[in-house]
């Protein structure tokens, strides 16, 4: 693996691990809940959002760097 698909990996995994913790938090404590924020503001929605875009832009930079490197039989194909 090399130094960037090690970068994407551990940034996707903190911001998947932020957001699922967030979620879990608003399951537990709804009175207290994280997200959906009991009143929006901007700094909550864009926090929320750029987490989001991070676990997908990890996911699919990963996938782009990674193509064609699994050898997979042509009938799968």
């Amino acid at each position: 693996m090399t130094g960037i698909e090690s970068t994407f990996v551990m940034t996707g995994l903190l911001a998947g691990t932020a957001l699922l913790a967030a979620m879990l938090w608003s399951i537990r404590y709804p009175e207290r809940r994280v997200w959906p924020p009991q009143k929006f503001n901007m700094r909550a929605t864009a926090i929320a959002c750029l987490l989001t875009v991070t676990v997908f832009a990890c996911t699919i930079g990963l996938g782009v760097l990674g193509w064609g490197s699994l050898e997979v039989s042509m009938w799968v194909r």
